[in-house]
């Protein structure tokens, strides 16, 4: 168990961004510490304890709001792009905070809130979960579960979206699924959201991935496939960034970005 912990702990050290957001490896610890020792449920419970404690923004294009947000933790400080992760199209911020939206752009639940009846409560304004998306591939992906799809309806340009069908538990539903690059950045967004809000309800086309409850709250199918996806996307600089631009505004941490390895 002592060698289990000190493996989470040295895939903290892995890429650590060099951003003034950025917490010290000390302060992490620290931040962590309440995890020394434990596994499975009793890990997922400490887990929780931490990570519910935040502050979260208002919601939607507003001073402090959702957007205000976006533009410390999707934004491009060298062109002003603001980071679609859905789609192939491009979108910019102005040149100033304002706390307004982008046009043609949504904010994405990528852990729908349809799933637990969207009601206005942390999870539905939890920046770890929200990020900006083109309209068109938001409408498109709709509250389908995460998964590989198999027969596809539509993409969203190479290297994106495919939404259409695919295998939830054995059963042909509909889903999406998001492109290479991003699949382990979303994995680490799911297991957090099934992890912070171990304590919601959800609904039937959320209960296709997770099932009510503390623990595992994944079904096994889903947090399978999220680890292994986990495995071959690793954590990039760009993640670092956001987890610590968030960190900054929510003061709380996705804690499986910080240490992958917390998923196994």
């Amino acid at each position: 168990m002592k060698r289990y912990f000190k493996m989470i702990f040295a895939a903290a050290l892995i890429g650590f961004s060099t951003s003034a957001n950025a917490i010290d490896r000390h302060n992490l610890a620290q931040y962590a510490a309440s995890l020394k020792g434990l596994k499975k449920e009793q890990l997922k419970a400490a887990l929780y304890d931490i990570m519910k404690q935040k502050t979260v923004l208002g919601y939607g294009g507003q001073a402090k709001g959702t957007w205000y947000g976006f533009w410390y933790s999707d934004r491009d400080t060298a062109t002003n792009e603001c980071y679609n992760r859905y789609s192939d199209k491009k979108f910019y911020f102005g040149n100033k905070n304002d706390g307004k939206a982008i046009a043609g752009m949504n904010i994405e639940h990528s852990f729908p809130k349809s799933w637990w009846g969207g009601a206005h409560n942390d999870a539905w304004c939890d920046l770890y979960n929200l990020y900006p998306s083109d309209s068109k591939a938001n409408s498109e992906k709709s509250n389908y579960v995460m998964g590989v799809v198999v027969n596809v309806k539509s993409q969203s340009g190479a290297g994106y979206d495919k939404v259409g069908t695919g295998y939830a538990d054995g059963q042909l539903v509909k889903m999406w699924e998001p492109g290479d690059r991003f699949k382990g950045e979303f994995s680490r967004s799911y297991m957090y959201m099934a992890t912070t809000y171990q304590d919601l309800s959800f609904g039937s086309e959320g209960a296709k991935q997770l099932q009510t409850g503390a623990y595992p709250t994944l079904k096994k199918w889903a947090s399978d496939l999220f680890r292994q996806w986990s495995k071959r996307d690793r954590v990039d600089n760009q993640e670092i960034n956001r987890n610590n631009a968030i960190a900054k505004l929510q003061h709380n941490r996705n804690l499986f970005i910080d240490y992958p390895n917390l998923a196994e």
